[in-house]
């Protein structure tokens, strides 16, 4: 069989009969954890500014000053 043949057989990317987008899949979950880990930080200050304008908006009442609309209620 020739090299990346659809029907199976060995491939030149080492899966045995794999679909051609296979390879690419299985690739892409340790991508995604490697853009996780090098953004880290910056994701925690998101997450970090949501939690704190949830609360915001939690126990705080709907109007504090004039000239604020209803937003965090």
């Amino acid at each position: 069989m020739h090299d990346g043949d659809p029907e199976g057989g060995a491939r030149s990317d080492g899966s045995e009969g794999a679909p051609a987008g296979a390879a690419s899949r299985r690739r892409l979950l340790p991508d995604l954890l490697d853009w996780l880990r090098r953004r880290r930080r910056m994701l925690i200050a998101i997450l970090c500014l949501v939690a704190f304008f949830y609360l915001l908006g939690r126990f705080s009442s709907p109007v504090t000053a004039s000239g604020m609309c209803l937003v965090y209620g």
